[in-house]
């Protein structure tokens, strides 16, 4: 695939765009629209002007995967819509790496070197490992992203459980399970890599993920669940349906995004069944700060292989 058209225009723009989000996500929970429209306006237009239909193609139908995906997850709660646009735009903008950054970035992985070996592997195969190489930048800003909001978002939820002062009520299974894999996963990394960053940060994974499972009902429960009236409630809310009567979530067909229809069912829950406040999930990982991190990672790095090739020591 040919070098992208006006590849510092794009940088500039997805950097300085994805800044923006980033404060304004950071301190008030929401990414303005006029941020996220003008990236993917900026992206398509640019994307259109290099009026190279291989690009274009590749571009928009990525973007559109990487939309419905997202819009699975924000219906789940596991995303707002803003971050799902952020991604379309920075996908819209930077389809794959920027060339001018390419003296700077080990790239270990020989994808070119396997353009030879069409005989043995297939052209099929050949193509599906071209667009790979292609979609690893998009996967390096969203696994670098999620990975450091794991982190960020155990240390946040610890402090925020301590400061409780209320005994800790652990689930033995996951405690037991978190026990088991991250023994599994030490030996297995110890063994093979030995000391090396990216032991450390994958165990610092492990360590997060196995903090969720232990006191995830807990947490749940005592710091990210809020009680609030429908005053209080703000657009694209999450409900804590778990923690709702299921008969009230099956007979008004309730949904976990907060939107103006499901705030509307609300309204009437509260006529006919006299709620008066609704459990919310308010402290949330505000993903905008990651997704800035996530893509300043990738630029620096160019894609998820080099970013392990120089973490394992490589």
């Amino acid at each position: 695939m040919d070098a992208l058209n006006f590849e510092l225009a794009r940088v500039l723009i997805a950097v300085i765009g994805t800044a923006f989000a980033a404060y304004q996500d950071f301190r008030t929970s929401f990414i303005d629209d006029k941020i996220l429209f003008s990236m993917i306006g900026a992206g398509a237009l640019i994307t259109l002007a290099s009026l190279n239909e291989t690009i274009i193609v590749y571009t928009f139908v990525v973007a559109a995967f990487i939309f419905l995906m997202g819009y699975v997850l924000y219906r789940q709660g596991q995303l707002g819509m803003g971050d799902v646009l952020l991604f379309v735009g920075l996908q819209l903008l930077l389809p794959f790496h920027p060339q001018i950054f390419s003296d700077y970035v080990i790239r270990p992985f020989p994808f070119e070197l396997l353009s030879t070996m069409v005989p043995l592997v297939g052209s099929s195969f050949l193509i599906t490992l071209n667009i790979l190489k292609h979609l690893l930048f998009f996967l390096t800003i969203f696994l670098v992203s999620s990975y450091v909001a794991t982190l960020v978002s155990g240390i946040t939820y610890a402090r925020e459980l301590f400061k409780t002062r209320k005994p800790l009520k652990p689930s033995w299974t996951g405690a037991g399970v978190s026990l088991f894999v991250l023994v599994i996963a030490g030996f297995v990394l110890w063994t093979t890599l030995a000391f090396s960053y990216g032991t450390v940060l994958f165990l610092l994974l492990l360590l997060s993920t196995a903090f969720f499972l232990t006191f995830r009902e807990q947490l749940l429960e005592e710091v990210v669940t809020k009680r609030m009236t429908l005053k209080e409630i703000e657009d694209e809310d999450i409900l804590a349906l778990e923690s709702m009567p299921k008969r009230i979530v099956q007979k008004y067909h309730l949904g976990k995004v907060l939107t103006k229809s499901e705030v509307k069912k609300l309204k009437l829950i509260s006529r006919k069944e006299r709620m008066t406040r609704f459990p919310v999930y308010k402290i949330l990982p505000r993903f905008g700060p990651y997704i800035l991190i996530g893509l300043l990672v990738a630029l620096a790095f160019g894609d998820l292989f080099s970013l392990l090739f120089r973490l394992s020591g490589g």
